[in-house]
């Protein structure tokens, strides 16, 4: 699908302002470390319970929690693994995209789907090259002008479910091609945002605003439609970050590490440090399973970034 037309109605842009307000409004909230952590640990699970909801993947909001603190099980189910790899990719959105000046292209989106997909197909990979010079040329088109975040979000998720560059995993890899954007246009929420859940619990306005995108040949009702979405996230975002509002039993908080894993956490607050397994062993004089265990878990919660593969990993903080 090309790209298409579009208005800036009125009413857009009077959306567009809430949620700049909602977004600065979170900002000023005061929050302590361990009410922030709680709530972004909550909303960690739930974009994975949604993301996998809406393919009809069943997994329960407690497996998930329970998996993320647990990631060590040697033998996963391939949903426990669907599931690890989507909440991994929020690690490298934050350690890569947050608040960057780095400029997307379709080496970005690749990026993307090795981390939920870590077993290729040619015919995946086949697929993908006869999409990239259209991958880029989107990015340059979303990074000509002025476009408000939100804007430039909604046409990106439109155009790349146009495009399938993966068959398999479309749907994510154009909600993560999403958050990429608001990501690296400091437009996280604190990492509280949730687009799956709204999409998910919104499916029958969903398709008729993508179906509306290709009948009338038109972006206008789609900008319309993923911006409301966003407002209504939004709206909820702030209500519960006021109230302090936990739903999940199972939910992680910085008291939950042992200090051995709050001691790597203090290693690498200096700028550019690393750290890895060879050095968290020699560090503590513990197995080479235990630091295992300690930096699994915590890239799992989103506090570290795992680089490289194999014997070359090096993890670096969030």
């Amino acid at each position: 699908m090309p790209l298409l037309s579009y208005n800036i109605s009125k009413s857009l842009e009077d959306k567009l302002i809430e949620i700049e307000k909602i977004r600065r409004d979170l900002l000023l909230m005061p929050l302590s470390l361990k009410d922030s952590s709680r709530l972004k640990w909550e909303s960690k699970i739930e974009r994975v319970f949604f993301a996998l909801s809406f393919e009809g993947t069943n997994i329960q909001k407690e497996e998930i929690a329970k998996l993320l603190t647990s990631p060590t099980k040697k033998h996963l189910k391939s949903t426990e693994k669907e599931a690890l790899f989507y909440a991994n990719t929020f690690g490298f959105l934050e350690y890569k995209w947050l608040v960057s000046d780095n400029t997307p292209d379709s080496d970005s989106v690749l990026n993307l789907y090795n981390i939920i997909t870590p077993i290729k197909s040619k015919k995946e990979m086949k697929s993908f090259k006869k999409t990239r010079k259209k991958i880029d040329y989107l990015f340059e088109y979303l990074e000509t002008g002025n476009l408000n975040p939100v804007i430039q979000s909604a046409i990106a998720y439109i155009q790349l479910l146009a495009l399938s560059p993966f068959k398999k995993q479309s749907t994510k890899i154009s909600m993560l091609t999403s958050y990429l954007l608001l990501y690296k246009n400091a437009y996280d929420f604190r990492g509280f945002l949730v687009l799956e859940k709204h999409f998910t619990n919104d499916m029958d306005n969903l398709q008729k605003a993508i179906k509306n995108v290709y009948e009338k040949r038109s972006l206008t009702p789609w900008l319309n439609y993923f911006s409301n979405s966003l407002f209504l996230q939004c709206r909820e975002i702030i209500d519960k970050a006021g109230k302090k509002e936990f739903k999940l039993k199972q939910t992680h908080s910085l008291g939950e590490l042992n200090e051995r894993q709050k001691q790597i956490l203090t290693f690498l607050e200096r700028p550019g440090e690393n750290i890895t397994n060879k050095k968290v062993q020699k560090m503590f004089k513990i197995s080479q399973i235990t630091a295992s265990r300690d930096l699994s878990k915590l890239t799992n919660l989103s506090l570290l970034f795992a680089h490289g593969k194999g014997r070359s990993v090096y993890y670096t903080r969030v």
